[in-house]
């Protein structure tokens, strides 16, 4: 499920320019995949990982997103 919209924003990205290649799609999938695949064994816990994302998630979500809500309301 995340795969597709990752490939997507690379492709619209940095090639939105060219026509739509089956090489270049297989090769942005296969990038992905491995790198994925490259951090679930580098990684031994997935702790740091969810550590970062908490970090990067937490400033929206305190102050920007009531902001955004207050300034709609």
């Amino acid at each position: 499920m995340v795969h597709y919209p990752f490939r997507n924003a690379i492709e619209l990205t940095f090639f939105s320019k060219y026509q739509f290649s089956w090489i270049r799609h297989t090769i942005i999938t296969l990038l992905v995949v491995g790198l994925s695949l490259l951090c679930a064994i580098v990684l031994p816990n997935l702790g740091k990982v969810f550590d970062l994302v908490g970090s990067f998630g937490a400033y929206p979500v305190n102050f920007i997103i009531p902001v955004v809500t207050f300034i709609k309301v």
